[in-house]
């Protein structure tokens, strides 16, 4: 009996310390779930209810979308599809300003991330003289050397990129996948989700997407797509896509009063709109020093380029240099605020980096291949870039070669050194003053 109780002793503490340290671990556990899920709620509504700048509290950009747009199931609207919701048709509110420029947006993702297509193309460039792939392709490099330098990229996650070969509509993939890029272009199933009848994506004009065959590059064209050599040059539309916790701060989604997810900074930005005297222009490059301008639109009077020669030369009377550095800019009432810059004047042979092998210094100049463009899409005018052919390239609804003496229309561009801003906020309603 005496051997019994001290057995039964060890067995009762052994049953406390296995309870004391069972208790222990379950107290740790549970305070490690309350610390880790307080943490992801905590996280999350942040996410789902930001505060703007002012402190007011608004709603998430994906939410936002989802509130004012409900899914409809025919005509104009907000589609359902396979976890997403996808705009579709021409009439739609889906505008939203970002990075001082005006996008539409395509769809709201599974993750509440939103994909964005800008409003207007940014270029019109040919795809490569040989290459099919979309990531070996100049346009590809483009986008992610010249456009994305202007972009907030802090809003910004990788966009997906399918890689598959298309040689059938009725059989189109994505098993290769790649997630390495800020910016992309449209597939044709961001074209072809994009429809009802019609589509806020494209007009009557054509455009890159980013698909390709074995021997040819995707394109739409109108209302339909189709393939085509890669030497063609076709308008190029940027898509990215936004993170999940950009929040709206502002607007309805409609054209006149898109979303806002950042706040209007007051300074130059590309895109910005600046009046100089009763004219405005449009910032295209921002640099430390100088911003370069480009006319919103073109000047009244027609003009050849040349008689015989595809060189920009601001010394040649009778050349459209020669007349914009002499006459158009003795004309201008702000002329003081001019400054004489570099002009690149380099051919375009097979990649938008030709035009940097050849440059001129002028007062006035014009947009060569590889500037961003902005409006101005119905009139062709010329542009610095010669042609291997011996003409001059002329950009609008179509980017191609022309006769150096035939007259077009003239979209002249200026530099001008940086200085602070007196009145405005950039739109072309309240457009830019500076200080001189």
């Amino acid at each position: 009996m005496n051997e019994i109780r001290p057995v039964k002793k060890r067995r009762l503490k052994k049953a406390k310390l296995c309870r004391f340290i069972f208790c222990v671990i379950s107290l740790v556990f549970f305070l490690f779930c309350c610390i880790f899920y307080g943490m992801r709620l905590i996280k999350y509504y942040k996410i789902y209810n930001p505060k703007s700048e002012t402190g007011q509290r608004t709603g998430v950009l994906s939410a936002t979308i989802l509130k004012d747009n409900p899914v409809i199931y025919e005509g104009d609207g907000l589609y359902r599809v396979n976890g997403s919701h996808l705009f579709k048709g021409k009439t739609v509110n889906n505008y939203i300003e970002f990075s001082n420029l005006m996008w539409r947006i395509l769809r709201v993702n599974a993750d509440n991330s939103v994909d964005i297509v800008l409003n207007e193309p940014i270029n019109n460039l040919m795809w490569n003289s040989k290459i099919t792939d979309y990531t070996s392709s100049d346009v590809h490099q483009y986008l992610n050397d010249v456009f994305l330098k202007i972009l907030n990229q802090k809003r910004l996650k990788n966009t997906t990129i399918c890689t598959d070969e298309v040689n059938d509509l009725s059989k189109i993939t994505c098993n290769k996948k790649e997630e390495r890029d800020y910016v992309k272009l449209l597939s044709i199933t961001d074209y072809l989700n994009s429809k009802t009848k019609q589509t806020f994506v494209n007009d009557d004009g054509s455009l890159w997407l980013s698909d390709r065959s074995k021997t040819e590059v995707w394109y739409a064209k109108g209302n339909s797509v189709a393939s085509y050599d890669p030497s063609e040059s076709y308008p190029i539309k940027p898509v990215v896509t936004l993170k999940v916790d950009n929040s709206v701060i502002g607007g309805k989604g409609t054209m006149d009063d898109p979303y806002i997810i950042e706040k209007k900074n007051k300074e130059m930005q590309v895109g910005s709109y600046v009046k100089f005297g009763d004219a405005i222009w449009i910032a295209y490059e921002v640099g430390k020093e100088n911003t370069k301008y480009i006319l919103s639109d073109v000047i009244g009077t027609k003009f050849k380029f040349d008689t015989t020669n595809n060189l920009y030369n601001p010394e040649k009377a009778g050349s459209l240099a020669g007349y914009l550095n002499s006459t158009f800019y003795s004309k201008l009432s702000y002329k003081e605020l001019l400054t004489e810059d570099v002009w690149y004047t380099g051919g375009y042979q097979t990649s938008y980096k030709d035009v940097y092998k050849k440059q001129v210094k002028a007062k006035v100049g014009l947009y060569n291949i590889a500037d961003m463009k902005f409006g101005m899409l119905e009139k062709s005018y010329h542009l610095l870039t010669p042609s291997k052919t011996g003409s001059i390239y002329i950009y609008g609804p179509y980017l191609t070669p022309s006769k150096v003496n035939i007259q077009r229309d003239i979209r002249p561009a200026i530099s001008v050194k940086n200085s602070k801003i007196k009145t405005g906020d950039g739109t072309l309603k309240n457009p830019f003053e500076l200080e001189v």
